[in-house]
This record gives C-alpha cells, sequence and structure tokens, in this order.
C-alpha cells in the first residue's frame, strides 16, 4: 500500500498531467509545474510513469485499458502534444487509470535493457536518474521501497544519479555492490571481474559473498577506481571486521567510452579486450591466459580497433593473427 507521501504526490501529478491535456498551461502554471517537479526528484519519476500510461490511453481498446494501470519505465520521456478524445468514455477511463495508481506500488517496477555490439543507449531511470549503456550490455532497473537499484548483467553502464539521501541508488555487479546517493560513476562487467570508476561525487564499493555479507570495501572519489576478481564474491570468503581494502588505482576518464574513447591507465590486457570485442563484431579471441594479466597504458578511438590490433605486438609480449572474418586470435609471445 502506498504512503500517505506518494498518494499526495501521485494526486497532484493527475492533476497536472489532466490540466495539461485539456489546454496549454498559462507561463505562471508552467512556472508553478517546473516548481514542483524541481522540488524533489520523487515528483518527476511519479510524473514520468503516470504520463506514460495516460498518454498510452487514448490508443487502448477496452481490453488494453483494463491492463493500463500497470506501472513501466520509460526511457525517454517524449514531448507531448495536445490531443482531442477519439469518444468520451476515453477522458473517463484514463481518470480511472491515473486512480487504479493510488493503491499499486509506486517504484516497484522491473525493466531489462540491452544493447548490440557498438550500440549506445541512454536510458531515464524512475526518479529522473540517467544510465548510459554500453555496448553488448545489459541491466535490469528495480526500484523498491527506500531502495533504488540497477542489476548490471554484462557489459558496461555509466550512472548519473539523482540526489535523494532517503532512497540510496545500489549497482549490483555480480559479486561487487557499489552504493551511491548522488554522484557520476561507471560500472564495467565481464567474466574476469568487475571494474568501478568515479568521475564525480564518491561511491562506495562493496564485495560481498553468497550471503551479501562484506568481504572487502572501498571508498572511490573522483578519478579513482578499483577491481574486482571473478570469484571474489563466492561463498570461500569469511565475511567479518578483517574483511580487506579493494585496491583503489587512477581512472584518468571515467566514461569516456561515451564519447568514443578508450582511455585505460594500468588495464590488465584481458579487460582491455574485452571491452574492445563490445565494439568490433568479428571479435577478438586470446589464446590462453598467458598474456591476459599484462598490464597497458593505452587510449584509442572505438573505431580505431583494427589500427590498435595491428600494432599491439608492439606494445605487448604477444603476437596477434588475423582470422578470415576479419577478428583476431591473440598469442602469448614466444
Amino acid at each position: 500500500m502506498q504512503s500517505g507521501d506518494d498518494e499526495r504526490v501521485i494526486a497532484e501529478a493527475s492533476e497536472w498531467i489532466v490540466l495539461g491535456d485539456e489546454r496549454p498551461l498559462t507561463d505562471e502554471e508552467l512556472a508553478a509545474f517546473q516548481q514542483w517537479k524541481s522540488r524533489d526528484p520523487h515528483h518527476a519519476g511519479i510524473y514520468s510513469r503516470l504520463l506514460r500510461t495516460w498518454d498510452s490511453v487514448g490508443t487502448l481498446d477496452a481490453e488494453a485499458l483494463r491492463n493500463a494501470a500497470r506501472p513501466t519505465v520509460i526511457p525517454f520521456p517524449q514531448a507531448r502534444a495536445g490531443r482531442r478524445w477519439l469518444w468520451p468514455s476515453l477522458a473517463a477511463a484514463a481518470a480511472a487509470v491515473l486512480i487504479a495508481f493510488l493503491t499499486l506500488p509506486i517504484f516497484n517496477a522491473t525493466d531489462r535493457y540491452e544493447t548490440r555490439v557498438a550500440e549506445l543507449r541512454q536510458l531515464r531511470l524512475p526518479d529522473g536518474s540517467l544510465a548510459t549503456l554500453g555496448p553488448k550490455s545489459r541491466i535490469k532497473v528495480a526500484f523498491a521501497g527506500k531502495v533504488r537499484r540497477v542489476e548490471l548483467a554484462g557489459g558496461e553502464a555509466f550512472f548519473e544519479v539523482v540526489k535523494d539521501p532517503s532512497r540510496p541508488f545500489e549497482v549490483d555487479a555480480g559479486g561487487s555492490i557499489v552504493r551511491v546517493l548522488g554522484t557520476k560513476f561507471d560500472v564495467n562487467r565481464s567474466d574476469r571481474g568487475v571494474r568501478i570508476s568515479v568521475l564525480e561525487g564518491v561511491v562506495k564499493v562493496r564485495q560481498v559473498d553468497a550471503k551479501h555479507a562484506d568481504t572487502a570495501s572501498v571508498e572511490l572519489r573522483a578519478g579513482q577506481r578499483t577491481e574486482v576478481a571473478v570469484g571474489n564474491g563466492s561463498s570461500d570468503h569469511r565475511p567479518g571486521p578483517g574483511a580487506r581494502a579493494l585496491p583503489v588505482m587512477a581512472a584518468p576518464a571515467a566514461g569516456s567510452w561515451r564519447e568514443g574513447r578508450l582511455v585505460y591507465e594500468n588495464v590488465r590486457l584481458g579487460d582491455l579486450i574485452d571491452d574492445m570485442n563490445r565494439y568490433y563484431g568479428p571479435g577478438i579471441t586470446l589464446d590462453g591466459n598467458a598474456a591476459s594479466d599484462t598490464r597497458l597504458t593505452v587510449a584509442l578511438k572505438t573505431s580505431e580497433v583494427r589500427a590498435f590490433m595491428s600494432g599491439l605486438s608492439a606494445i605487448a609480449p604477444v603476437k596477434v593473427q588475423g582470422r578470415a572474418d576479419g577478428g583476431y586470435v591473440v598469442h602469448p609471445a614466444q
């Protein structure tokens, strides 16, 4: 059941939506509406979800109307144009849809998003935060109760989190959990482990076991990053006051991939190849793990993978072999 505060915000958001659909807002009303939205990030999130349902009603049949009250998350809020109802009963049905939200949990929506090779996607989360999803990446958004949670199932995502001290924002990436109140940071998850880097603000990274008890943690500030190796969150690790600290390293350009640049300082070759495989369709394969932990400091454009591979053997102890399909196999140097 909704708290009294949620019910109030839903009612206020519904009034703004209905008013805006009837006629254009006056300058005074528009200023009041913007002030209402900016007063609390919670307002914008609820308004966006109600607006999605309201805008859907005009094109729904009777059966769809009965299902329209299911809460949804919208990736990209769209500007609305005024519209006339096709028949009067739709207006009453739309009002019923909005009223139905009064008995639904607001932040319990769960949605999954994914991208293909070389595809980037920006999502507007229910609280107004932004998530930029990197290529070949998958996230699940699940906001419930007092916690805003996103699960990164694979790939990379950059988060710009709206501050809300009463509702922490968490990113679950397997054996590591990133917890923040409001900041800008990047999370990269592969089969080799999880890398977290911070562009702005402060984040707390927790390494956890199968029971979600801490086995290690660290607090990162702008320009810093850490790595959690695969398997470090398993139940083989004992939680407790002796939990170790995770390493802290420099993060030269957190989230630079959003601008088409891959920038690394002291990165493992295996992690670099994992990243390039999300941009380069033919693919790059490591022959064994002998060279995987070789550390490199490099910068390249996401469009320059082929050129980079042609010169890789000059900066790393490897031999690069081209494949007929345009891909590459990286062998340890003899």
